[in-house]
């Protein structure tokens, strides 16, 4: 077994490598995606939890390699052409394998004939043999189990899925929805709030979630306990103190 342990600095390679990490998988955010685009990359909505910029990933790569450990790049939200981008200079940083969580994200990889890992991330939604042996196909032989596995299923699979390498989450982010059909969209900006269509007035994501008002709905469902996984439409529905006036917001990212 080896523990797999995730990196958002230079100077952390050292304290985690000494603590027990085996490898390190890390993702990108730098200043050219962020003026292209609001959402991550890797998934991972704060900024902070990614890299600045490539040159920072080469130098993580060339501190774990010195260490002997590998480093995978993620490449975990829903392909987009300007992954293309981001896959080519990974590779160029010299890293060891990319985490895909798309099929099309592989698709892409395979056709630059990428001579790296490539991994199924959690998000590609391995759930059972049949998915295994779909992602065979593509030269997949490592996979990143979904968390909503339990114990029992993960051991069901493995035993009899032998020819594959498989990783598995032990510390959770916390979020009670399945990665692999998530469409919320993961803003990569700092500040998300919801502005009020009539006179601006703004409420945090923060201050929805911790039942500062009454009720909280989209068009179809939720309550104030919903992560925004459960949204579906930019419009929400939003009513006051148990009065029948709607109130309508729409989604904002600000930097």
């Amino acid at each position: 077994m080896k523990i797999i342990a995730p990196v958002n600095n230079l100077q952390e390679i050292e304290q985690l490598a000494h603590a027990g990490a085996d490898e390190f998988y890390c993702g990108v955010i730098d200043k050219d995606w962020r003026k292209k685009n609001v959402f991550s990359p890797n998934l991972r909505a704060n900024i902070d939890a990614s890299l600045k910029d490539f040159c920072e990933l080469r130098q993580v790569a060339e501190r774990a390699h010195a260490l002997g450990r590998k480093v995978s790049f993620c490449l975990n939200e829903r392909y987009m052409p300007e992954m293309k981008i981001h896959a080519l200079k990974a590779i160029e940083a010299n890293v060891d394998g990319i985490i895909a969580g798309d099929i099309a994200t592989v698709l892409m990889l395979n056709e630059l004939g990428v001579q790296k890992q490539i991994l199924a991330s959690t998000v590609l939604n391995t759930l059972n043999s049949l998915d295994l042996h779909f992602l065979r196909e593509f030269g997949i032989s490592r996979v990143i189990l979904p968390r909503d596995l339990s114990i029992r299923e993960i051991i069901d699979l493995v035993k009899v899925n032998q020819n594959f390498t498989f990783e598995v989450f032990i510390m959770n982010a916390g979020c009670l929805y399945v990665d692999g059909i998530c469409s919320f969209l993961h803003p990569s900006r700092r500040k998300t709030i919801f502005v009020k269509k009539l006179n601006s007035q703004s409420l945090s994501f923060k201050e929805i979630l911790n039942n500062k008002i009454r009720r909280f709905r989209t068009k179809f469902s939720g309550t104030p306990t919903d992560g925004g996984c459960k949204l579906e439409y930019r419009m929400f529905e939003i009513n006051g103190n148990g009065k029948d006036q709607r109130t309508d917001y729409v989604l904002r990212m600000e930097s």
